[in-house]
């Protein structure tokens, strides 16, 4: 039982409003606040520059494949798409890596092509090549069935919040808008040189799918915060693609953006940016006021990361593939994350991209138990 549901059920049992019962509804919720206070999460009073005395942990990917127990719960579905659109799924799987293992965080378990399918993009998986789209027709893009189609990961999210250790903290996100781009113009994913020539040789129709994507990105980010998630991060995962001189119209302007419009309404989100492969443009990211943490790729050399510091929370970046192997080099590579990052309460322990699906069970543990000794 969770600290939310002891107490629920406590105010909930039915009573007659007398002063007796009064002063025991206002007894429980103070307990209940003290009790809250005393549990939040290491990871969002990170986030809120505020010190802590536990290294908040999550992992990209850290709800999928590399899970026993999410192979098996994946057999009671047809395809990849049926668990990102089922309420119960979601809710499932974004826990599981929390009963499994001592971190801080539950990623929302959905995936960033979410935007295309509900602006009216076809998108299907297929085992062992990954998401196929539809032809892009900009036509067919609209907001006419948005709402009704992310329902069913809002009332995933509100299953989740209800499930939650209140010492836990939930995150959602979304792709941006040029990682959204190459998938929706190349039909796959990582076909790079399509998108950046279809830049060219439309520009008009590309400032208009930019300028849809990042409405959306918004949008759905807000939907999210309304459902409950209690940061987001933003995951602009092939970011490091784009060209020097559309860096600004596809990774910066889009950036700020998203972040600024989130801030208006919500300023007490934390927002975290994953640029992964901009380099020296790690620079630019940091400048901008209305995002709160930069997550590196493993890239990034630990002496860079720091100096990002004075200016924001850091998080990353160890390398997935070290993460896969285990062993000595695992344990020199998280003592010298741990060493270099992680003794100002300004970074939180993650990956420089998404845990592998081979990786074994055992190096996550020996990660988080070298983390917590």
């Amino acid at each position: 039982m969770t600290i939310r549901k002891k107490y629920v059920d406590i105010i909930d049992k039915p009573c007659v409003l007398n002063k007796i019962n009064l002063y025991r509804l206002l007894l429980t919720a103070t307990i209940y606040y003290k009790d809250l206070m005393k549990m939040q999460s290491c990871f969002l009073s990170v986030l809120k520059g505020q010190k802590i005395d536990r290294i908040p942990i999550w992992f990209m990917r850290q709800a999928g494949r590399s899970l026993p127990e999410y192979r098996k719960y994946g057999e009671n579905y047809k395809s990849l798409m049926d668990k990102f659109l089922c309420p119960e799924a979601i809710c499932e799987i974004t826990l599981q890596p929390l009963r499994r293992f001592d971190i801080d965080v539950a990623i929302l378990f959905s995936d960033i092509l979410i935007i295309p399918y509900a602006l009216g993009q076809g998108v299907h998986f297929e085992y062992k090549k990954g998401p196929i789209l539809s032809e892009l027709c900009m036509e067919k893009l609209n907001f006419d069935c948005f709402e009704s189609r992310i329902k069913p990961i809002l009332d995933g999210i509100q299953l989740i919040i209800s499930n939650l250790p209140v010492d836990k903290a939930l995150l959602g996100f979304v792709g941006s808008p040029w990682t959204l781009a190459t998938y929706m113009i190349g039909n796959s994913g990582k076909n790079f040189n399509d998108t950046i020539q279809f830049s060219l040789s439309y520009p008009d129709v590309f400032k208009k799918l930019m300028d849809i994507l990042t409405e959306a990105c918004i949008y759905f980010l807000k939907r999210q915060i309304e459902s409950g998630v209690m940061a987001v991060q933003l995951f602009d995962s092939w970011a490091g693609s784009v060209p020097e001189f559309m860096m600004d119209i596809c990774v910066l302007k889009p950036l700020i953006q998203m972040t600024t419009a989130l801030k208006e309404k919500f300023p007490h989100i934390p927002i975290i940016s994953f640029p992964k492969g901009v380099g020296y443009r790690l620079k630019n990211i940091a400048e901008i006021s209305s995002v709160d943490a930069l997550s590196f790729d493993s890239s990034v050399p630990l002496g860079i990361i720091k100096k990002f510091q004075d200016q924001k929370i850091t998080q990353g970046n160890l390398d997935p593939n070290i993460l896969w192997a285990g062993g000595l080099l695992l344990e020199k590579s998280v003592d010298q994350i741990l060493s270099n990052l992680c003794n100002s309460s300004r970074h939180i322990f993650n990956l420089g991209h998404g845990v592998l699906p081979t990786t074994p069970i055992n190096n996550i543990e020996q990660t988080i138990a070298r983390i917590r000794s």
